[in-house]
């Protein structure tokens, strides 16, 4: 009987103290479970709830652990209500009776709240995983916790990860699954990684994966970044740009086979894309059109409470596990 592990990965948030993840995990867990029933049984049991970016309580400081709060200070300080409460001669706000009007100013506040909200708290999360240092540090901690979760079944020959991911969670899943089935040479963690058991499992896990002793059960992606984060690798915007695609078997999903990935995207979402299209026209991968919400910001953050979203990764999951 396959051993099945729920790892759910947040991404980004336009919230200035977001709140542990968790809560949400299991919320939406339990409306699948709704759908589908099959998913309370005793197959479900192993969940990684992971959390990144911010403190997490029982647990020590990591460095990302300061990414939200930084985060929030600097908002809070280039926010333009702060700068024009303090006009100067170092600081010059624009002149004339009327400021800087605009012929749409019931627009303005709407774009001063996504660069303020969605922009400088959400996508400063992306700035900080291209860097160096804060790939390794979401890594740390990401990596760190499903690994942990694995740990007890090292000896377990057929275990199958459920991968239910947000936003740059999405990028994120998508390195750790490369890493372990894709990656031709020594995958980046295994000099990143900071501990020994992390280092080693990881390497174990790669092993299994190569066996078919680790497998790809479902790959649940919510507002994916991907098609921005594939421009990362010079050889991969070679191949982008002279008219190649990606191939979902890097991560462990063969394209020819039955559905494994489901892409959930909002066209109002200004952070989410569609990606399907990325990796060709492979079978594997089914893209669903939602509408999680009517502004960028609720568009955003809705996936995690939309009814569509919920039904079809209960369907998706709950026939992984069945094949």
């Amino acid at each position: 009987m396959p051993t099945n592990v729920v790892v759910f990965i947040h991404g980004i948030t336009p919230l200035p103290r977001p709140a542990s993840h968790t809560q949400l995990y299991k919320q939406f867990w339990n409306a699948m479970t709704q759908v589908e029933p099959s998913l309370e049984g005793e197959g479900f049991t192993r969940f990684a709830h992971v959390e990144w970016g911010q403190p997490v309580d029982g647990l020590p400081q990591r460095g990302d652990s300061f990414l939200a709060e930084a985060e929030r200070r600097v908002g809070e300080r280039v926010s333009f209500d702060r700068v024009k409460a303090h006009p100067s001669e170092l600081n010059v706000l624009h002149g004339g009776i009327l400021g800087d009007w605009s012929w749409l100013p019931g627009l303005r506040p709407v774009l001063r709240r996504i660069r303020e909200q969605l922009v400088s708290l959400g996508l400063a999360d992306a700035v900080y995983y291209t860097s160096e240092e804060g790939e390794r540090a979401v890594r740390l901690a990401v990596y760190g916790q499903v690994l942990e979760k694995l740990r007890p079944l090292r000896a377990h020959r057929d275990v199958r990860l459920h991968v239910i991911a947000h936003s740059l969670g999405v990028t994120v899943s998508h390195d750790f699954l490369y890493g372990l089935f894709g990656k031709a040479g020594e995958p980046d963690f295994l000099a990143q990684a900071d501990r020994p058991e992390d280092r080693a499992d990881y390497d174990l896990w790669r092993t299994k994966a190569k066996s078919g002793e680790l497998r790809v059960g479902s790959f649940v992606s919510m507002a994916s970044q991907l098609p921005i984060f594939a421009l990362r690798k010079n050889a991969l915007v070679r191949q982008l740009a002279e008219g190649g695609t990606l191939d979902a078997a890097a991560i462990g999903i063969a394209p020819d086979g039955p559905v494994r990935w489901l892409v959930t995207y909002d066209v109002d979402d200004v952070l989410g894309f569609a990606t399907r299209e990325l990796y060709g026209n492979p079978a594997c991968i089914r893209q669903v059109q939602v509408d999680a919400g009517d502004t960028p910001i609720a568009g955003h953050d809705g996936y995690w409470e939309h009814e569509q979203v919920i039904a079809q990764a209960a369907r998706l999951i709950a026939a992984s596990a069945a094949a």
